[in-house]
């Protein structure tokens, strides 16, 4: 079929040979309707590969007969309905969809209002695990969220000391549970600053007392306090120190923060993080750069102070005595 006007032609699911040809002259449009997908699955199975073979019957009749083409593959609509939104803008050349579904905020720290909408004590963690050498409990849900059922009433606030209680009932085998953190606020005069610290982290459960004598968990009193991970276990035992009495109970708080002085509103203030700068890994990498560095300008050193040989033997002449002491 040769088209010299400029109109679209539809063909339907056609048989394409050397008779459907176009001419070079001019620009023509052609447009073959490959037919609907909304078919029982076996037909649609069975036709699946049919659009395949006639797009390349079509386009090796308009090879063969050395027609230049631009070949469009296109459909009636979208198989996917793509969710309208506002477009964000990240950069010169790229562009996110708004997301579809709203992250999930993390829930807001724990406080203890010592007055009415005042808040002196703001506790956090991703995370709270407790076991007494059986299954462990997560206590997470029940800390922090809508749904949570701790009781904090038993907390108290002042200038120089803090105790926050937490207040659990019924919690499987641990039974009645009550965790208190007891945090201190003095001047160091080396400092001229006011520092506060965690002193002790005592646990309560079926008549039993835990107690944790805790010397790493400090920061400045205008700041809080936090640690990816606070426990009392077999991974990390530093923060909580383990010993004999404390040896059957397995306890973390995964980025653990608090601040007990201080407290403005609902929001932490800056916090002092246990990760020193200078870590292990630091230090092992500053140590083999100087080994290396060392080795190197001992190497150098020894090049340059080779010295080449300025006198030679004449064998007409008397030999050279060498000293021993050059």
């Amino acid at each position: 079929m040769e088209l010299t006007e400029q109109r679209f032609k539809f063909m339907d699911q056609l048989k394409i040979t050397s008779q459907y040809c176009c001419s070079s002259s001019s620009h023509n449009p052609l447009v073959f309707n490959m037919g609907s997908s909304h078919r029982s699955v076996r037909e649609f199975v069975s036709l699946c590969c049919l659009p395949d073979n006639i797009i390349g019957q079509v386009l090796e009749t308009l090879k063969t007969e050395e027609v230049p083409f631009l070949a469009i593959l296109t459909a009636s609509r979208p198989s996917r309905i793509v969710r309208e939104g506002p477009i964000i803008s990240l950069g010169p050349s790229r562009q996110l969809l708004a997301e579809e579904e709203k992250e999930k905020e993390p829930y807001p720290p724990l406080a203890y209002n010592h007055t009415a909408g005042s808040p002196c004590i703001l506790f956090w963690a991703a995370r709270i695990l407790l076991s007494n050498g059986d299954k462990v409990v997560d206590l997470t849900n029940r800390t922090f969220g809508d749904g949570a059922t701790v009781n904090i009433g038993t907390s108290t606030c002042s200038n120089h000391t803090t105790n926050l209680a937490l207040e659990y009932s019924n919690v499987e085998s641990l039974g009645a549970l009550r965790i208190i953190f007891r945090m201190s606020r003095q001047l160091y005069k080396v400092s001229a600053k006011y520092w506060f610290t965690l002193d002790q982290v005592e646990i309560y459960s079926n008549g039993e007392r835990i107690s944790f004598n805790v010397t790493q968990v400090y920061a400045p009193a205008i700041y809080s306090y936090h640690c990816k991970r606070v426990a009392q276990d077999y991974v990390s035992s530093s923060i909580l120190p383990w010993s004999s009495s404390t040896s059957s109970w397995v306890v973390i708080f995964e980025d653990f923060q608090i601040q007990g002085f201080g407290v403005n509103g609902m929001r932490f203030s800056y916090a002092s993080d246990c990760a020193s700068f200078f870590t292990p890994a630091i230090w092992m990498g500053l140590l083999t750069t100087l080994l290396m560095v060392f080795i190197l300008t001992y190497g150098l050193h020894m090049i340059t102070s080779l010295k080449t040989m300025d006198r030679f033997d004449d064998p007409k002449g008397p030999s050279i005595s060498v000293p021993q002491t050059e």
